[in-house]
């Protein structure tokens, strides 16, 4: 997923290597944007489990 891709870019940045698609070496902007554009799907999978965790809390009643 996003993550796995992010995890590779990181690498290659450090490396100063190609990506494994052997694509150029991503420059610490890239990786910035990368994150800027893949933090929002991340908080929205907290989101879902705070709510998860709030019904738990509830015994599973609805919210």
């Amino acid at each position: 997923g996003k993550l796995k891709q992010f995890r590779g870019l990181c690498q290659a940045n450090v490396s100063k290597s190609t990506t494994s698609a052997g694509e150029p070496t991503p420059l610490d902007s890239d990786l910035e944007g990368f994150w800027d554009i893949t933090y929002p799907l991340i908080d929205k999978v907290k989101v879902k489990f705070t709510k998860l965790d709030d019904r738990k809390a509830m015994q599973w009643a609805s919210i």
